[in-house]
């Protein structure tokens, strides 16, 4: 476990790592392209949301197929950094803003492939975490299930072990920012164990 992770959570009940799991979108018709400006906007408003309240890390976990989105420009004028998973380029630091864009991710393949390049070395807990955060991930402290999704499928194995579950109706595309503030304060009215570290 990442020990800022764990004193941020303690401390003001924030969480600093929001994943979003988005709904299955077509993007062939005609509004195909409008579907993905919308699609844009959204992540941008919800990533801007987030780091309002102190979030520094907002990921979305997009189907494969979709189309990937062009926020760098934006992102920036928040000061936020758009990182990539997988194989992600660059190491960012813990103070920074954040936001993590996979398409079509698989935990599990990740983590398949990572053990068989790790077959000379004695596989550990710490091992595995320091291999997943070469791409500047770090677990979840809260994942939202949009457009009534039930399942996490291969998208998260490993990472959601101690995270908080919230299950929205809304879908990514247009998620209102008043469910925004509820999905905060029900994080807040949480008390989190840890898998049974905090008492």
């Amino acid at each position: 476990m990442h020990s800022w992770r764990f004193r941020a959570v303690k401390e003001n009940s924030t969480p600093q790592h929001i994943a979003f799991l988005a709904e299955t979108m077509s993007f062939t018709g005609d509004d195909g392209s409008n579907r993905s400006i919308l699609l844009e906007q959204s992540i941008l408003d919800c990533a801007q949301f987030c780091f309002q309240h102190e979030t520094r890390l907002v990921s979305f976990f997009l189907e494969k197929g979709t189309p990937r989105p062009r926020i760098e420009g934006k992102a920036a004028l928040m000061e936020a950094q758009v990182l990539y998973l997988p194989n992600n380029p660059s190491q960012p630091t813990e103070g920074d803003r954040r936001i993590l864009l996979a398409i079509g991710y698989s935990e599990k393949e990740t983590l398949w492939q990572m053990l068989r390049e790790q077959r000379t070395v004695r596989v550990s807990e710490e091992r595995i975490l320091k291999l997943l955060c070469r791409d500047g991930w770090v677990e979840p402290d809260l994942v939202i299930l949009c457009a009534n999704r039930m399942e996490l499928g291969e998208t998260l194995t490993w990472s959601i072990a101690y995270s908080e579950i919230y299950f929205s109706s809304s879908p990514l595309v247009g998620f209102p920012m008043e469910e925004m503030v509820s999905v905060y304060r029900d994080y807040a009215n949480r008390q989190r164990r840890f898998g049974g570290i905090l008492p």
